[in-house]
């Protein structure tokens, strides 16, 4: 369609619809990342027979989500209604719809949102939270009992923080970036920024269509922030005759520790290796598992991420260290760690 301007009509209206697609994508993208659903949406044909002011306020999509017929109701104004308007207009369409209503938009203030849960709206708000009643699901709850009840950290999750704590040439990361360096899926990714931001540890934003995670400068104020919430990262203890020369690994435990203290030289050499490896490396021949009372045994530790990727002058970082070691009751352990801690340099 042309007027006496040119194509500003055509322009403007095929920037709006490739908005709403990038919507539409990234709300079937987040259901998929947090809940593994793959949905089917279509545009829901009744939406003509809607008062005006309904029509130029949303989109509305129809889904099913476990079964339960859902309709998005996708914002379209920049500026945000107020969760008593907004219930209200989902109440009005569900005299022409059976079954549930979901407000989708790409922001919504933390004040809103707690209005939103109070009035039992159903929403969605892309990459960062989802409320959805009827269904049984919170996914903000879910981070929240991180903070009220000191839950761990996902392995992942502490990974990223280990890594920022170690990096101190940078402070904000692209899940690409994290990903090449770590091992992780950019999926992954993004459930570690969901679950790191919700935890009050770091903060989300996005540049275009690049989302980034940004953690404080302050690289002590985050080990005390994170430091209730992160996991000894032993899964488990074995014990072996020899190690493998075909894995990487490195020294871990109190042999770690006596190479970063004044404690002495433990007599048995402790390594950690990624449960990856362990499971690669038990099925070798000659490699035997033997009992820790054995005086020649290897104490072996099976961590949940990889020690190798933090490694430091052949020993595992000390961060992780000191989350292995933190409680033993050995008070020489304690001087020890404390001494270690003592000579990082934030």
């Amino acid at each position: 369609m042309h007027n006496n301007n040119g194509y500003v009509i055509v322009q403007y209206r095929s920037d709006k619809g490739i908005c709403m697609e990038n919507m539409i994508h990234k709300t079937k993208r987040y259901l998929v990342d947090v809940l593994g659903l793959n949905i089917d949406v279509d545009l829901w044909s009744e939406n003509r027979r809607l008062p005006v002011y309904l029509q130029d306020s949303y989109k509305f999509q129809q889904t099913t989500l476990h079964n339960l017929p859902c309709l998005l109701m996708i914002a379209l104004g920049e500026q945000e209604q107020t969760p008593a308007v907004i219930r209200k207009h989902a109440e009005n369409i569900r005299d022409r719809w059976e079954g549930e209503v979901i407000y989708v938009r790409r922001n919504i203030t933390a004040y809103n949102r707690h209005r939103l849960i109070q009035h039992k709206v159903s929403f969605i708000v892309p990459e960062k939270q989802l409320y959805l009643p009827l269904l049984g699901i919170d996914l903000r709850e879910h981070f929240r009992r991180i903070r009220s009840e000191r839950e761990q950290l996902s392995p992942s999750s502490q990974a990223v923080v280990i890594n920022v704590l170690l990096d101190h040439n940078n402070h904000k990361y692209a899940p690409r970036e994290l990903a090449d360096k770590l091992g992780y899926s950019t999926m992954a990714l993004t459930r570690v920024f969901d679950e790191l931001e919700f935890a009050g540890i770091a903060t989300t934003s996005r540049q275009g269509r690049k989302r980034f995670i940004e953690f404080p400068v302050d690289k002590r104020h985050l080990w005390e922030t994170a430091g209730k919430f992160l996991r000894d990262p032993v899964k488990k203890r074995v014990y072996v005759n020899r190690m493998s020369s075909q894995i990487p690994n490195v020294v871990a435990g109190l042999t770690a520790l006596s190479r970063m203290s004044m404690l002495s030289a433990p007599d048995r050499m402790t390594y950690a290796i990624s449960g990856k490896a362990w499971k690669t490396i038990k099925e070798e021949d000659g490699l035997k598992q033997l009992p820790p009372i054995e005086s020649d045994a290897i104490e072996l530790e099976i961590w949940h991420y990889n020690p190798v990727t933090f490694a430091i002058n052949g020993g595992v970082d000390p961060f992780s260290l000191y989350l292995s070691l933190r409680d033993s009751n050995d008070e020489r352990i304690q001087i020890a760690l404390e001494e270690m801690m003592e000579k990082i340099k934030w």
